[in-house]
């Protein structure tokens, strides 16, 4: 990942703004980010989380 593309995940984030508790669209967004970068992702822990 590039400066760049790590300052544009950034921007995409924060366009997200969730609740605490709540961040359904943000856990998805970092989901399909890493398994584009080829990472095995399990959703739901906890609530949102993600491992």
């Amino acid at each position: 990942m590039s400066f760049q593309e790590a300052i544009q995940y950034r921007t995409e984030l924060h366009k997200l703004a969730e609740l605490s508790g709540q961040e359904i669209k943000t856990a998805q967004y970092i989901q399909n980010k890493l398994e584009e970068m080829g990472f095995n992702v399990r959703s739901g822990v906890g609530g949102h989380g993600l491992v």
